[in-house]
């Protein structure tokens, strides 16, 4: 600003506004979309660990969608902020413009204070649909249903897993898609300010990670190895290593295939014993025991597989035929 230039305090205050309504938009969406990566896109509302996770995706959701909402009446009146005024007294105390009163600055600050509650997200979300431009078309289902979702949670305490899981797993296929929408032709400001890039990779990796039936991190593993693989399947070799840890386990082939080279997978297993309860006294007791595969192994490429992932290869267990000498009895 040069010595010419006049400070334009109403300009500065608006401004400052509407940056702390753009940082405060992009730290929801942040928490929000990271927390849908660490969940993997799994809710429930039966674990209190993963409900307290997945009730934070929902909230944080919310804020965001609230902030943009307010972002954009901001940018077109910062009255449409606020109620609409009844007295003549609040508006002029929302628009800054002096009075005539023998009102003492303390009471005006405390009117101030009553005035600066803003309007709700459903109020917020009314007036931009209303002032929209003519001939502007945005669907706004996936702001409502998130909304809803929140009260349910907040105020319901609603144990509708149903409704949870539909709606935090529309995150990538819909709810992102429909936030850069409205940040882009609502907004008029770039939807890339608003996201963290590296986040958007991983919600794209855990998108293809479903796809797979893999855990987010046999996703990154299996990338990497199928990219080093096709390139020098030596290199490849000599990287990734069979885990030392299943070494003292039984082995035995399967019929999966690999799905880096399309070689049959080798199975390390143990025995997992199968338990009983009698008379529903609580007391179990081994009742038989059945192979329990540990880790799919390749021997071509050294891709493996292990721990929640064996499911996706095998979900039906493993299959072993004994050889029994009937001779010996």
């Amino acid at each position: 600003m040069t010595i010419n230039q006049k400070y334009d305090l109403k300009k500065f205050r608006k401004e400052s506004s509407t940056r702390n309504l753009r940082q405060a938009a992009k730290a929801y969406l942040y928490t929000a979309i990271k927390m849908y990566v660490d969940l993997e896109a799994k809710v429930s509302v039966w674990m209190d660990d993963r409900f307290g996770s997945s009730a934070t995706v929902v909230c944080s959701l919310n804020r965001a969608i609230e902030h943009l909402l307010k972002l954009r009446l901001l940018k077109i009146d910062p009255l449409l902020l606020y109620p609409l005024p009844k007295k003549i007294e609040d508006y002029c105390c929302i628009r800054e413009i002096p009075l005539q009163s023998d009102q003492s600055i303390e009471q005006r600050r405390k009117e101030r204070e009553v005035l600066a509650h803003t309007i709700s997200f459903k109020e917020a979300l009314e007036r931009v649909k209303l002032t929209l431009p003519i001939g502007t078309s945005f669907n706004f289902t996936h702001f409502n249903q998130v909304y809803a979702l929140r009260n349910s949670l907040e105020h319901h305490w609603d144990r509708n897993e149903e409704f949870l899981q539909k709606v935090v797993g529309e995150m990538s296929a819909k709810l992102i898609p429909c936030l850069r929408e409205f940040i882009t032709d609502i907004l008029g400001e770039n939807d890339t300010d608003f996201f963290d890039n590296n986040l958007l990779e991983k919600v794209k990796r855990l998108d293809r990670a479903i796809k797979q039936g893999h855990s987010l991190e046999l996703q990154r593993r299996f990338e990497e190895h199928l990219k080093l693989f096709s390139k020098n399947p030596e290199l490849c070799r000599k990287k990734w290593h069979f885990p030392d840890r299943y070494n003292r386990l039984a082995e035995e082939e399967t019929e999966v295939e690999c799905p880096v080279c399309g070689e049959l997978f080798l199975a390390f297993w143990d025995w997992e014993a199968d338990y009983d309860v009698e008379d529903g006294s609580g007391e179990g007791y081994i009742s038989g025991g059945y192979p329990d595969p540990k880790c799919l192994h390749c021997p071509n490429c050294h891709f493996y597989v292990e721990g929640v992932d064996v499911e996706t290869y095998l979900p039906d267990g493993l299959e072993i035929e004994f050889e029994v000498d009937y001779d010996e009895y």
